[in-house]
């Protein structure tokens, strides 16, 4: 029982990662507790094979769960960190995300690339997730965050043009 009780051993590689999102230890975890996980996790990520990434979100639930939490946590953290900016920090902010998106090689506000395999949105599992067991907090600052920069483009394109 004790054994049940401790948190599992940090992964060492993604085999070990998908282990890990699929034990019960890994499932018992508060979400403060997995956050050390799934830094680790969506870190070994990145560095496999793309057609292996997207077999592994097509086929493992509890890997594309853990990125799923990996991803919504790192955009709290960066709403959090947004909302508490100055306005030039802001600014520098949406400059610096801006560049990554370029860099990845797709559109500003969107995923990059190809698509990524996102169809035409979110699902309605996804939704219903969201609205059953997402922040409602977390949602307005992305929200307020979103139209600010949408306003702000906007002053840009007409200073630009």
């Amino acid at each position: 029982m004790a054994w049940y009780l401790t948190p599992p051993a940090m992964p060492e590689t993604f085999e070990q990662a998908q282990a890990v999102v699929e034990s019960p230890r890994y499932q018992r975890l508060s979400k403060e507790a997995k956050q050390p996980y799934l830094d680790v996790i969506r870190e070994q990520f990145g560095s496999v094979d793309r057609d292996l990434r997207q077999a592994m979100i097509r086929e493992n639930e509890a890997m594309r769960a853990a990125l799923r939490e990996s991803r919504d946590a790192e955009r709290d953290a960066y709403t959090k960190a947004y909302v508490l900016a100055t306005p030039e920090e802001r600014q520098e902010m949406m400059e610096e995300r801006e560049e990554r998106r370029g860099e990845r090689g797709g559109e500003p506000g969107r995923g990059g690339g190809d698509g990524g395999g996102r169809g035409d949105g979110p699902s309605n599992e996804r939704v219903n997730d969201r609205v059953t067991n997402g922040s409602a907090q977390s949602s307005q600052l992305r929200g307020e965050m979103r139209a600010e920069r949408r306003k702000q483009k906007e002053a840009q394109q007409k200073s630009g043009s």
